[in-house]
């Protein structure tokens, strides 16, 4: 029963942050509201001291930054493959 109380003290700093949970271990980015749901359904229960608060905003520009370059890699391949084929 500790370890719930845990989690929604952590829940409820992230919410007051506007923070989103980041679980080191699994690299799985949740909103409080979604981490919630995950362990109304007995999913995802994870010690309270595996998640750290991070601002979700450092996710997406991850996101950006691997579409971006995933981009540049597909057009690179499109060119090599342009050249082959002449």
């Amino acid at each position: 029963m500790a370890e719930i109380s845990e989690n929604e003290a952590l829940l409820r700093k992230a919410e007051a942050e506007g923070k989103w949970l980041w679980c080191r271990y699994y690299g799985l980015w949740l909103s409080p509201a979604m981490l919630r749901e995950r362990q109304a359904k007995n999913e995802l229960l994870i010690r309270s001291d595996s998640w750290e608060l991070r601002d979700p905003l450092e996710w997406l520009q991850a996101l950006k930054d691997i579409e971006r370059r995933a981009t540049e890699e597909r057009e690179s391949f499109e060119r090599a493959m342009s050249i082959k084929k002449s």
